[in-house]
């Protein structure tokens, strides 16, 4: 090719006996069973091409810097373009006759050509950039920046189609692979504790694009997330699984890890303050709407963290890291961690609501003039729709549920729901039905005062009355019987109540669910007492 003069302009090439050269040089491998890496006939072509690349960057030239990696990789991304065309256009159709049957790329070669004298350049500065772990980190970018190019720009591949798997995984000897985990995990810890010394990091931004989980996310969580996902793009290029799984465990898991215990660290706290045991009286910070918001921010952390940790567990990138013995995701501890913490949390949720609701219940529930007709229950039932001993319950599930419904999904309000209903159903009903009897007034009171609490609860669930099975079935059976179908029902309760009747549970228990009656058993339920005054 020297003798060629190349490289040269292409229409100077047609003019020589570039053609010919090429075409006896490429003859030699027409009966080979395989061929070697780098073609002799390419190896001819880029040896003046490696010749100035060495001249440029592995002399004493000031091109030749060890912090400024990407100028070797640019000068050889301008030779694959600059010669792109020539080998499309002029070197692919000599090398598809010389050799048809092969299916040779002419522009792949040519690049494939080039690579040994970037790979060279960077196994010579290893020792160096050791030395210097975050100039080591910084090439390592760049040489991924320069293969993601060559990829995409150049459909690079290795020959017949396969996955080229870039010169990256050529200079990741294990003792640059464990200095550069070593400064990936530091430089992970330093912005894991940027993001967790922001201001309002835990702050719940309600109705945002992002917001497409159970409960709207948080700086905290949409940081770490990002985090994550631009760790995986740091060592996308590793084809070592062994490598992935080290850099995964080393420093994904770590970083999950450390961010749920955060968050563990502040639930403890919660419950310390809220704690009979704890010494002292509850803070304003645990109290009312300021409790909810903490715990919902904790909780905001957790799902949102773990509804993307869902999604990665299932990519087919982490799939194929998974434990080939056991089967198992890199993921599965941290999957079953976060999902016991957020099930805590609900739970430290819907003991907050309750006792504060309880706490506003505390008055009404000590009524004990159910049965008088002359009483200011009585009074009330004629001149108000509701108890004055409960407005303050009404207020207060407007301003926690009102809450909820602007960082909440409806499906995880709908599940927080259920859980309180059934702990006022109990209260009500035990504290209550069961221990009063009822005058027509008081009776009527009551339905009134529960009508009220499920529609205050209607904007933020449906159907509420559903989550208090036993005190809607009360209020069915403290009517009066002077409706005709009323009557018709309760005569059927009676029948299905009344010990001297020969009838089987299950006959008695599909009276009562004819009735309507269908969450307490026949021995557990009793009609309360309409005393007619």
């Amino acid at each position: 090719m020297a003798a060629e003069d190349w490289p040269m302009k292409e229409d100077r090439i047609a003019q020589t006996e570039f053609v010919s050269s090429f075409k006896a040089a490429s003859s030699v491998y027409s009966n080979s069973h395989e061929l070697p890496e780098i073609l002799n006939v390419f190896q001819a072509i880029a040896e003046p091409l490696r010749t100035r690349f060495q001249y440029h960057f592995t002399s004493k030239r000031a091109t030749n810097r060890l912090d400024k990696p990407e100028w070797a990789l640019q000068h050889v991304l301008a030779l694959a373009e600059q010669y792109e065309g020539f080998m499309a256009n002029f070197v692919q159709p000599l090398l598809s006759e010389a050799l048809p049957a092969r299916g040779l790329v002419a522009s792949h070669e040519f690049i494939h050509a080039l690579l040994p004298m970037v790979t060279t350049k960077l196994q010579d500065n290893t020792s160096r950039l050791l030395e210097d772990k975050q100039l080591l980190t910084y090439t390592i970018a760049e040489v991924k920046r320069f293969d993601d190019t060559m990829r995409e720009n150049f459909g690079l591949c290795s020959r017949e189609g396969s996955y080229w798997k870039g010169v990256c995984n050529e200079i990741l000897t294990k003792e640059v692979f464990e200095a550069w985990l070593t400064s990936e995990e530091d430089f992970s810890m330093e912005r894991y504790h940027a993001i967790m010394d922001g201001v309002d990091v835990f702050e719940i931004v309600p109705d945002t694009e992002e917001s497409t989980g159970e409960i709207a996310p948080n700086p905290s969580a949409s940081r770490i997330i990002d985090l994550f996902e631009a760790m995986t793009k740091t060592f996308t290029p590793l084809e070592d699984l062994s490598q992935r799984r080290k850099f995964t465990q080393s420093i994904q898991v770590a970083l999950l890890d450390t961010y749920r215990s955060r968050i563990v660290s502040s639930t403890d706290a919660f419950e310390a303050l809220t704690s009979g045991f704890s010494g002292g009286f509850p803070t304003t910070d645990v109290a009312g709407n300021s409790g909810l918001q903490r715990l919902c921010r904790q909780l905001s952390g957790v799902s949102n963290v773990l509804s993307r940790l869902m999604d990665w567990v299932n990519d087919p990138y982490y799939v194929a890291i998974d434990d080939p013995d056991t089967h198992e995701s890199c993921f599965d501890r941290q999957i079953q961690d976060y999902t016991l913490l957020k099930r805590r949390i609900e739970t430290l949720i819907v003991n907050h609501l309750s006792n504060e609701l309880t706490q506003d219940l505390r008055n009404y529930t000590r009524l004990q003039d159910w049965a008088s007709s002359e009483s200011q229950v009585a009074t009330i039932a004629a001149n108000s729709h509701t108890s004055s001993q409960l407005i303050r319950f009404y207020e207060s599930i407007d301003s926690m549920f009102g809450y909820l419904a602007t960082v909440a999904s409806t499906v995880l309000i709908h599940r927080l729901y259920i859980s309180l209903g059934q702990e006022l159903d109990q209260v009500i009903y035990d504290s209550i039905i069961k221990r009063n009897e009822f005058s027509r007034r008081g009776a009527l009171q009551l339905k009134r005062d529960i009508l009220q609490m499920w529609w205050t609860f209607s904007p933020y669930v449906a159907r509420p009355e559903a989550g208090m099975r036993s005190v809607a079935e009360s209020l069915a059976l403290l009517s009066d019987g002077k409706d005709s179908q009323e009557a018709a029902v309760l005569r059927e309760v009676e029948i299905a109540l009344d010990e001297k009747t020969r009838l089987s549970h299950s006959t008695r228990v599909e009276m009562l669910e004819a009735a309507g009656i269908v969450t307490m058993a026949p021995q557990a339920l009793f009609r309360p007492a309409i005393i007619r005054v």
